[in-house]
This record gives C-alpha cells, sequence and structure tokens, in this order.
C-alpha cells in the first residue's frame, strides 16, 4: 500500500480490479481519473463514490478515513453543543 491521502487504491487493489476496469464499471472514459481520485488530486461526486462504495464493498469512511473522523469529530462537537444549550435551556424552563 501506498502512503495515500485516501484509501481508494487500496481498496481498488484489494478489490482485485485495475483502474480501467474501475473506470469502466464507473462510466468514465479516461482510467486517469482514478488515478487523480487515487492520489488526491480530485475527489469523486457523490454518486460515482457511492458506485466505488458498492464496488469495493466497503463505507465511505473505508474510502475516505481521515476525511471521515475529521468530519464525524466536528458533527459530534456540534452535537455536543447542542445538546448542552438543550439541556440549559429545558433547566431554565423548569425554574
Amino acid at each position: 500500500m501506498t502512503n495515500s491521502p485516501n484509501g481508494l487504491e487500496a481498496m481498488r487493489k484489494l478489490s482485485g480490479y485495475n483502474e480501467k476496469e474501475v473506470a469502466e464499471y464507473l462510466g468514465i472514459k479516461h482510467p486517469d481519473v482514478i488515478t487523480r481520485w487515487e492520489r488526491g488530486y480530485s475527489k469523486p461526486g457523490t454518486v460515482k463514490l457511492l458506485k466505488l462504495c458498492i464496488l469495493y464493498g466497503v463505507m465511505v469512511s473505508d474510502l475516505y478515513p481521515h476525511l471521515y473522523k475529521k468530519i464525524a469529530e466536528e458533527m459530534n462537537g456540534k452535537i455536543k453543543n447542542r445538546t448542552a444549550r438543550l439541556a440549559k435551556h429545558k433547566n431554565k424552563a423548569k425554574k
């Protein structure tokens, strides 16, 4: 495995596909698009990302673990803050 910014190349290789095959499954004419995704130069759109997940039999978090972790931490912090605000508001309403 390479030091990739995502898990795209690793999952493709584990699934036994080459870049040309993946491009064909996704309806992409040029396999270099797959290379650009794998090297982190660009990202697939939502539909292509979901197709990759289905093709490789994985979750989005497997393909972009660092990004997923960053977003999960951000969202969990927001949820925690909202929950705290709601609890505080609820306590004030009881008084």
